[in-house]
């Protein structure tokens, strides 16, 4: 009933990634994993401004040269500063495997990754689903190759890809810099270890804690406050550096550890790295294929409602009669795996989806052809799980599969709700202005999923956009922030992987998103807490399903950002 993916974005980790993590645009399949390392770290309470309180013995007035001998120290520990930042502008090539771990849900993913680094440019090589993955960052714009589908980062997007990069390692060269900070804030004891840390606060007005060992003068955790890939929401962004091995005179980390939070979210593990000398176009965004509409071109096609989903009638292979969920929230399209092996071939994996309620495995396989309407895709790579309980509830005969974002995000898509129309429209052709609500949107679940921030009785939240939702629903904690008196009830909502979870309906008097008033409008609220979890039970985010748009035109803008609304004339039946 609910899919939410984590897929396909290529990591943020190189050896110069340990310094400089990239934002990209699609997350990989994740789940929670392991404990933090540095747990008194990972778990120190963080202010809006990004500095931790309490744990450290805080000194009031700033000590200049302590801080100056810290620095020179730690860039002495990494072979001086002309070597670090030699190392850093070099081209270098290495090799390692990468781990991504959801905080939502259950499931770790593994892959093998070639990493391509120049100065701040880097470029990312996996293999998902069996279809090359590419993800670089030029200096100034990040982007992502898949399927041969090329995604680039929005505005907000690169300016993320800029922080990670300037709040790594690198904040060691920005020493001396009129426009940035260092401040010594004390010693902090974690286990057997003894660290000073620093207060770096750049020209961004973001501040970087630094935790450098006393003993090694090597840096071992960075943190600041950015925003984190699964929900989309502000979060403490943690970095732990470990395995330093020598390099071109320098220094370098081969394992780094991210964490959101407390919880781990990737890990990255180099075996092999070697200097080599590489062309700026390396790390240029690709040139993109023509779109499959011209400019001002559109299709329409017609969607019927079964069970509160939106099911669309497709071709498959040349052969009509096939059904589809159209699902905003599925960053991948799917196919059933009891009529998969009719389509094509199968190809196992050891790879792992999150869905509402936790995460389900998955194979794949590739459909020659793909027909929505007169839109034609060939050689459609999509992956293969059970979807015996979204078949269930929705009996609609011959549903094999769900449309995911990776084939709607080429698209300027609308969903005319009271019409049951779909409109897949050119990227970049242009909308009304006049009688709409147009609202700013921020990329989630990796970059695939679109989140805008609401108000609910007075209380702002951010809400997942999520057509694949039969119901809108609200986890039970942010419920609770908000005041609602639901109490919990026996009725039941369950995920793609079957699982149920316990719901109440909620008592809410109304929602605005944008100039929209929705008056009353019908949450579900999410009770259950037992593990594995996924985002309706976990989750900081309200998801909008379809009752909430019942009354409006929803058009998606993925390209740049944002969502429109209005409400349609209806169709005058002869």
């Amino acid at each position: 009933m609910h899919m939410w993916q984590k897929f396909s974005k290529p990591p943020k980790d190189s050896w110069k990634a340990f310094a400089c993590p990239i934002k990209f645009a699609v997350a990989v399949l994740s789940i929670l994993a392991g404990a933090s390392l540095l747990t008194g770290v990972a778990a120190a309470n963080v202010d809006e401004s990004g500095i931790t309180n309490s744990t450290l013995n805080k000194k009031k007035t700033l000590d200049t040269a302590k801080t100056q001998q810290i620095v020179q120290d730690t860039l002495n520990a990494y072979g001086g500063e002309s070597k670090f930042k030699q190392v850093y502008e070099k081209g270098c090539h290495g090799f390692g495997k990468y781990t991504q771990i959801s905080s939502l849900s259950g499931a770790a993913n593994t892959f093998e990754i070639e990493i391509f680094n120049k100065g701040d440019k880097i470029r990312e090589e996996m293999n998902v689903l069996g279809e090359p993955l590419i993800g670089g960052f030029d200096g100034k714009h990040s982007w992502l190759k898949q399927y041969g589908e090329i995604i680039e980062d929005n505005p907000g997007g690169q300016d993320l890809a800029r922080q990670e990069i300037e709040h790594g390692l690198q904040v060691l060269f920005k020493f001396g810099a009129g426009n940035t900070q260092f401040d010594y804030i004390g010693t902090k004891n974690i286990g057997s270890a003894d660290y000073d840390v620093l207060k770096v606060t750049t020209g961004d007005g973001i501040s970087t804690i630094v935790y450098i060992d006393k003993k090694t003068h090597l840096i071992a955790h960075t943190e600041f406050v950015g925003i984190e890939d699964e929900q989309g929401l502000a979060v403490k962004k943690s970095f732990h550096y470990d395995d330093y091995r020598p390099f071109l005179g320098s220094i370098i980390p081969y394992k780094m550890t991210e964490y959101n939070g407390d919880k781990k979210v990737s890990e990255t593990v180099l075996a092999s790295i070697k200097e080599e000398s590489l062309n700026d176009t390396l790390f240029k965004v690709p040139k993109a294929n023509p779109p499959l509409l011209s400019k001002n071109q559109s299709i329409t096609i017609p969607f019927q409602m079964f069970s509160g989903e939106i099911i669309i009638d497709v071709a498959i292979n040349g052969r009509p009669g096939y059904s589809l969920v159209v699902d905003t929230g599925a960053t991948q399209s799917l196919i059933d795996a009891t009529v998969a092996p009719q389509l094509g071939q199968t190809k196992e994996s050891d790879l792992s989806i999150t869905t509402g309620a936790g995460s389900v495995p998955m194979s794949y396989m590739k459909l020659r052809s793909l027909l929505i309407g007169s839109l034609p895709f060939q050689d459609l790579p999509v992956v293969v799980a059970d979807l015996g309980a979204l078949k269930k509830v929705v009996p609609t005969k011959n549903l094999v599969g769900m449309l995911g974002a990776n084939i709607m995000r080429q698209f300027l898509i609308t969903f005319d709700f009271p019409n049951s129309k779909i409109t897949f429209a050119n990227p970049d052709n242009a909308m009304p202005h006049e009688n709409v609500s147009i609202i700013p949107a921020k990329p989630t679940l990796g970059g695939a999923g679109m989140m805008i921030e609401g108000e609910l009785d007075g209380q702002k939240i951010d809400c997942l956009i999520d057509t694949g939702a039969a119901y809108s629903l609200i986890p039970y904690e942010l419920a609770k922030q908000i005041g609602d008196k639901s109490m919990p009830a026996e009725n039941m909502v369950h995920g793609l992987d079957g699982k149920p979870v316990k719901v109440a309906t909620g008592q809410f008097n109304t929602l605005k998103l944008g100039s929209e008033t929705i008056q009353h409008p019908g949450f579900l609220v999410a009770f259950d807490k037992t593990k594995p979890l996924g985002m309706l039970t976990n989750g900081s985010v309200a998801i909008l399903g379809n009752p909430t748009w019942k009354n409006y035109c929803l058009t998606l803008d993925y390209k740049r950002q944002k969502i429109i609304l209005s409400k349609p004339l209806p169709v005058t039946k002869k």
